[in-house]
């Protein structure tokens, strides 16, 4: 390698390592992940129902989404006081600070007359290994009638 090449190499290098140290030492780290966490109640959301769980930052844009979540098969899984969790899909690059306030949508796909009273809670875990909830301990109630709700979370 000759040296000018190696010189680039390592002058990237350090500017890419000092580039990610500003970001971890500002305090708004990068958004590397989002778990939505269900703890179910009574009427347990029963085989056939799929969901979908879609959460916003305040500007309406889609931070993270998971479609299609099948109850099926899952055995001990979805029925009554059970924890669930599901790993929701990043939709692009996020900072802490586009998220201190947003939204989640939850929508549920029965396949016939069913109830789901569930509380919920969603993770946000950023690149400083710092984690993030947001809780709602409202028993949340989703039938055929209805299969949307959503709940928001205010800025700091």
């Amino acid at each position: 390698m000759s040296m000018m090449k190696r010189s680039i190499s390592i002058g990237f290098l350090v500017f890419a390592c000092a580039a990610a140290t500003a970001a971890y030492a500002s305090g708004d780290p990068e958004l590397v992940g989002i778990d939505a966490t269900f703890t179910t109640k009574t009427n347990s959301n029963v085989d056939g129902t799929n969901f979908d769980v879609k959460v916003y930052n305040s500007q309406n844009v889609l931070v993270a989404e998971q479609t299609g979540i099948t109850t099926t098969g899952h055995t001990d899984a979805w029925g009554d006081n059970s924890v669930d969790t599901v790993a929701l899909d990043l939709k692009g690059a996020f900072k802490k600070s586009d998220l201190s306030a947003g939204k989640v949508r939850l929508d549920i796909h029965p396949d016939g007359k069913q109830k789901w009273e569930f509380n919920y809670n969603i993770d946000f875990t950023y690149a400083d290994n710092s984690v993030v909830w947001q809780r709602w301990n409202n028993n949340k109630v989703l039938t055929q009638d209805k299969p949307t709700t959503s709940d928001s979370w205010p800025g700091q």
